[in-house]
This record gives C-alpha cells, sequence and structure tokens, in this order.
C-alpha cells in the first residue's frame, strides 16, 4: 500500500488513524504465509512527505519475506519441539498413544514421511507430504522411490542417491539428523528442504521419520541478501579504489599519498634512516595533450606511470597529483649517493619511448628533491611545496633533471620575505622620514638644490639608512608604493619651502620599476599639479636606464614637456656607450662617489672623471659630484671644471625643518671662491 500523501486520503478510519501520530507519507506490504496475511510492515515519514520509488518498495517486500521466513523457521522450531514432545508422550503412553500419533502424523502441517531400512523404501506419508510432492493421495506417493523424488545431483555435487543413503545410515547409527536437501515434485520442479531425520519405532519396526519443509523462498530471499551484500562489498571496494587511486594510471592518488607520506616520516624517525620526496612535472607533455589529444595523453600516462614505478624498489611509492605532475617516496635512504641512483632510474623512465596506438612518442621530466627529517621541524605540505620549488629550479636549469632543495637558500627568502613585511608595516604606521642634502655651486657657493633622502625610523634599531633596507625591495611591487610616498611627500615640502621664500630645487631618486609602470606618468601629471614647473628634478640610476634604453628614453622626454629634469645617478659605474648617451636625453650626470672619494690618489678614478667631464661638455649635460668630502675634493673638481658638487664635506642629509638654518650659515671654502673659470 502506497499512500503519498495522509492528507489527500478521504475521510476513512485509516487516515484518523495516521494523521494523528503526524504521518506524512506511508509504504506498506503485508506479511503473506503462502496465502494468509499474517500481518503488515511498513514504512512512514513524519517530518515531510516523501515519494518512495520502486527501490524502497522493492527493499521493503524482501523485508516481507525475510519476516516471514523468519516467523516460518521459528514456527517450524516450535512445532518440531512440539513433535518430540508429543512422541516422546506416545512412548510412555506406549499402545494408548498409538491412535494419537497417528492422527498428529496424518494431520501435522509439515510433510512428514516414514522411511524403512534396508532398500529405505517408503512406509507411508502423511497429507502434508503427497500436497507438497503434488501427489493426488498417499497411495500414489507410495508408488514412488526416495530418488525418484531427488534430482541426480545435488547442490554439492554428489549424487542424491549416494547421498541420501549416507545421511540415512547416518541417522540409523546416530538417532537424528538435519540438513538441506535438494526435491524434486511430481511435475519435476526442484525445491529446497529443510530436512530433519530422526530414528523411530513404528508398529514394532525401526524407521526413519524425515520432516520436510519447503525453504524455497527463504533460500531465495537468503540468495537476494547475499547477492546484495556481495554488491555492496563491491561498491565499497570501488568506492575505496576510486577515493584512493587515480583512475588513469592507476597509482596512489593525493590522499593516499598525504596517508603513505606520513607513514614514511613516522618509519624515518624510528629506524633513524632519511627518505627523499621527489616532485616530477613531465616536460613537454602539453604539446603532446595539444597535438594528439587527452585519450592519447592519458594512455601515455598510464605507460609512464608503468614505466615509472617499475624502477622503484620495494617500499617506495608514486603517485599522481593530476595533471603530469608525480610525487615520489623513497624510503630507507642511507645517503645522497643512493638518491642520485634511484633518481637517474626515475627520469630514465620519464623518459621512456612509448608506443600509444602505432604512434612512437616521448617526453622528458624535471624534478625537484627534499629530504626528511630535517635540522628544524617540517610536516608534509612543506615538504611537498620545498620539492615543487625544487622542481621549479629543476626546469629553470634546462629541464631533464633533478634539483636538490637548498634549505640556506630558503631559510634566507624566507628571512627577505619576512624583512619586506617589515618594510611594508613600517610603510603603513608613518616610520620612514625624508632627508636632505644641499646641492651647491662650490665656485659660487650658491645652493642650487636639495637631494630628498629616505631613512626608516625603526622602532627598535633606531635610524637606518637606505642600504639596509632598499636592496630588499628590488623589483618588488613594494618598492613602488614607497617611491609614490617619497614623491608625494618630497614635492609636499618643497611647496612648504616656497611658502617660506625658499625656491629649491628638489631631487628625488625612483626606483627602475617605478619608471616602467605604465601609470608612472599619470601619477606624476597628477603631483606636479601641486607644484611650479622646473623645481623637480627626477634621478634614475644609470644600470636601469640601460636596460630598455626606448622606453627611458620616452620618459625623459614626457618628463621635459613636464618641466621635470632628469639626472643620471651613479653615472659611470654602468658602462655607458657614446651611443647611449646620445641616446639618454637625460639633462643632469651625476657622478659615482666612488670616482669622486679615490681620485686625489687614484690615477684611474681621475681618468674616469675627466672622461666623464669630457663627455658631458661634449653632449652639453650639466655635471653633479657626489662624494664631496674635503676640501681638496671641491679644489680638484673646480680644476677639473666641475662646479656643481654635494657630500659630506658641504653638508650631510638633515632634517627639512633645519634645512633654512644651514643655508643662511653656509660659507664656502675660500679656497672654492678663489678658483678661476
Amino acid at each position: 500500500m502506497l499512500i503519498p500523501d495522509v492528507t489527500a486520503l478521504p475521510d476513512i478510519p485509516l487516515k484518523s488513524i495516521l494523521a494523528p501520530q503526524g504521518i506524512k507519507s506511508m509504504l506498506s506490504v503485508p506479511l503473506m504465509d503462502v496465502d494468509r496475511c499474517i500481518g503488515f510492515v511498513g514504512i512512514d515519514a513524519v517530518h515531510r512527505q516523501v515519494q518512495f520509488g520502486e527501490a524502497e518498495q522493492e527493499m521493503l517486500k524482501l523485508f516481507a519475506v525475510l519476516l516471514v521466513n523468519i516467523k516460518r523457521r521459528r514456527q517450524a522450531a516450535d512445532e518440531l519441539d512440539q513433535i518430540a514432545a508429543e512422541r516422546r508422550s506416545a512412548y510412555r503412553a506406549l499402545q494408548q498413544s498409538e491412535q494419537r500419533y497417528r492422527a498428529l502424523f496424518n494431520n501435522s502441517r509439515d510433510a512428514l514421511i516414514i522411511i524403512a531400512p534396508p532398500d529405505w523404501e517408503f512406509v507411508t506419508c502423511n497429507r502434508a507430504a503427497v500436497e507438497l510432492f503434488g501427489f493426488p493421495d498417499v497411495l500414489t506417493m507410495m508408488q514412488y522411490s526416495l530418488v525418484d523424488l531427488c534430482p541426480e545431483y545435488q547442490t554439492d555435487g554428489r549424487r542424491s542417491d549416494e547421498s541420501a543413503r549416507h545421511w540415512l545410515e547416518q541417522t540409523m547409527a546416530e538417532g537424528t539428523h538435519f540438513f538441506e536437501w535438494l526435491h524434486l515434485d511430481r511435475q519435476g520442479r526442484e525445491f529446497t528442504c529443510a530436512v530433519s531425520l530422526n530414528r523411530s519405532d513404528w508398529s514394532g519396526q525401526t524407521v526413519i521419520q524425515g520432516t520436510v519443509r519447503d525453504i524455497t523462498e527463504q533460500k531465495k530471499a537468503e540468495q537476494a541478501l547475499k547477492r546484495q551484500s556481495e554488491e555492496m562489498a563491491r561498491i565499497n571496494r570501488e568506492l575505496q579504489r576510486l577515493a584512493h587511486y587515480d583512475t588513469v594510471t592507476r597509482l596512489p592518488n593525493r590522499n593516499l599519498l598525504a596517508d603513505r607520506l606520513q607513514l614514511s616520516m613516522h618509519q624515518a624517525d624510528r629506524r633513524k634512516l632519511g627518505i627523499a620526496i621527489a616532485y616530477l612535472d613531465l616536460d613537454g607533455f602539453k604539446s603532446i595533450n595539444d597535438q594528439y589529444g587527452h585519450d592519447i595523453g592519458d594512455q601515455m600516462l598510464a605507460e609512464l606511470a608503468y614505466e615509472m614505478h617499475s624502477t622503484l624498489r620495494e617500499g617506495d611509492t608514486i603517485a599522481r597529483l593530476g595533471g603530469d605532475e608525480f610525487v615520489a617516496v623513497l624510503v630507507d635512504l642511507p645517503g645522497l649517493e643512493a638518491v642520485h641512483s634511484l633518481m637517474t632510474r626515475l627520469l630514465d623512465a620519464a623518459a621512456s619511448v612509448v608506443e600509444v596506438q602505432g604512434m612512437q612518442l616521448q617526453v622528458s621530466a624535471s624534478a625537484g628533491v627534499t629530504f626528511y627529517p630535517q635540522s628544524e621541524p617540517i610536516d608534509a605540505d612543506q615538504l611537498l611545496r620545498q620539492a615543487d620549488q625544487a622542481m621549479y629550479q629543476a626546469k629553470l636549469a634546462g629541464r631533464s633533471q633533478f634539483s636538490l632543495f637548498d634549505t640556506v637558500r630558503d631559510k634566507a627568502l624566507k628571512g627577505q620575505q619576512a624583512r619586506i613585511e617589515d618594510v611594508r608595516e613600517a610603510l603603513q604606521k608613518d616610520q620612514f622620514r625624508l632627508q636632505y642634502q644641499p646641492k651647491v655651486n662650490m665656485r659660487t657657493g650658491e645652493v642650487i638644490g636639495v637631494e630628498a633622502l629616505i631613512r626608516w625610523q625603526h622602532p627598535k634599531d633606531g635610524w637606518l639608512l637606505p642600504g639596509e633596507f632598499l636592496p630588499l625591495l628590488q623589483d618588488h611591487p613594494l618598492s613602488i608604493e614607497l617611491d609614490d610616498w617619497v614623491l608625494a611627500q618630497a614635492i609636499t615640502q618643497m611647496q612648504a619651502w616656497h611658502k617660506q621664500g625658499l625656491p629649491l630645487t628638489v631631487s628625488i631618486n625612483l626606483c627602475a620599476m617605478q619608471i616602467q609602470q605604465p601609470d608612472f606618468m599619470t601619477k606624476l601629471r597628477a603631483q606636479m599639479k601641486r607644484c611650479k614647473a622646473g623645481r623637480v628634478e627626477l634621478e634614475i640610476v644609470e644600470s636601469s636606464a640601460l636596460d630598455d634604453i626606448n622606453q627611458v628614453s620616452e620618459i625623459i622626454d614626457a618628463c621635459s614637456e613636464l618641466g621635470v629634469r632628469v639626472a643620471l645617478d651613479d653615472f659611470g659605474t654602468g658602462y655607458s656607450s657614446l651611443t647611449y648617451l646620445r641616446r639618454l636625453p637625460a639633462q643632469i650626470l651625476k657622478i659615482d662617489h666612488s670616482f669622486v672619494r679615490d681620485m686625489l690618489d687614484d690615477r684611474g678614478d681621475l681618468a674616469i672623471l675627466e672622461g666623464i667631464l669630457v663627455l658631458a661638455s661634449a653632449f652639453d649635460r650639466e655635471v653633479v659630484a657626489e662624494g664631496v668630502e674635503t676640501e681638496a675634493h671641491g679644489v680638484r673638481l673646480l680644476e677639473l671644471g666641475c662646479e656643481l658638487a654635494q657630500g659630506f664635506g658641504i653638508a650631510r642629509p638633515m632634517a627639512a625643518e633645519n634645512l633654512a638654518a644651514w643655508i643662511k650659515s653656509w660659507q664656502p671654502p675660500q679656497s672654492w671662491l678663489n678658483q678661476e673659470r
């Protein structure tokens, strides 16, 4: 009975029973014992309506059959107990119980058969036996033998006549026996029976009484349950395989790799032997997929997986992470020499020529290797990341090779990243300051401008110079953010000086990444709207200008249109050629302090400096000498024709608020003022 919606029932007694219980839907089937209904079994839904399908109905029917058969078996056991009790009573009553015994025999619902030795012929049977075997009456059935009512062979493969004689003789010796038996009825239908044999007396003769019960339906239900159980076991095995193995290569997948790697790490700790984790990536596999399709690619992966797995030792693992990436876990390693041999074999296997659908295909592999244990605690995920990083180093080195993870380099990179984050935090917390170093005309004493120099007011380490943190930011996006801050702060300070009557030119240092940004000129234009043209100079390092001379030349031209002059900083250290100098329209050359500092003692530095001054004059470029530390440096520069300079011999970098007082007190050495042009 299927009731999808109890509320949809008409007002009948069934609805009045179900509705108060909160039942929304119900499915039930009758419990049928042959043609008699002995009850019902069902499923109901109380939280919401449920659409019970064929699967639920079939399951419930199967469950009903099981319940009926259980009841039958219990009933049979009860009846057998009753028969035994009645037999004992009949024996005690002797002949007085004979008539009652025969009546019980004849009226029993179980099929009862009397068989007599030595030929084991039927003596008699009851009505239930006649009906079970399909005969019209007892006399007709007695014309048949036991063998006539059995197939030639039983389910165990033994002949029925031999097996029957064995059980009967054993019962005569032991008194009782119970077993299952395959019978035939008069029409030749096979059915399974539960047979109980008991040694007994019948009219003074020792006979075997057989109690036969048809358990065909019960066996079918048991077989159905067995098949269902086997199917569930098969499905579970398949689910386990899918959960732990790659479907293409049949290698362990990422889940099983994690388990095995964890186990290998525990074993390494216990055995005091190392393990290696190798991360492999196939070189050129993408072109195989692109050219031949994914089906061919998958077949190739399966072949290469077999080849690589074949090179491993017992206890080693190779797993596929996905795509063309594999991880091998190599255990019980005494040293690096063993790793070299195993990895060579593994890479050779990955480079094997495989035949797929008549085509000869080949790729190679790059691998990264890391080891466990290490000097510091490390988990499985970190080991995989280390091996992955080493694999990319192998690819950068030319592929078809393996690279060992460099823990020293990794620590350095992590330390560098931590320091970069410190710089980022310092920028957010406004810990940077600008100081300004004056630039002067040594011959006249005029202050021609200042250079903005960044300092870090570290909360623990005090004032830090640029050399202690700017190298960390080379080619890092944070350097752009820092440059933006310097540009904005310097122009704001320049405006403040202008209001104080100090119309100073400010030189601002920018990194190579900044000037290469597509939006650099947009940002510069926005800042220049706040100040007077001609008061801003940008300094870019000569070596960065030479990286992309065409782009830098375009930027210098764009700056000139805004009234912003550009200086090549650290000039002389970038191996500029005359061609480069001619193509770079920078207005100012700043001679690197190393040449100026040592020119008094080093003829080579002096010669370089003289050459730079000649070049500057030839190309009509302004020159500023950095690193003027003594009066003698200034005198020699003026003798060479260089008038503009900066350095500790003139003034150290200072806070913005101190600049006005310094300018007021500044007096150049008399030896500089006496120099003739």
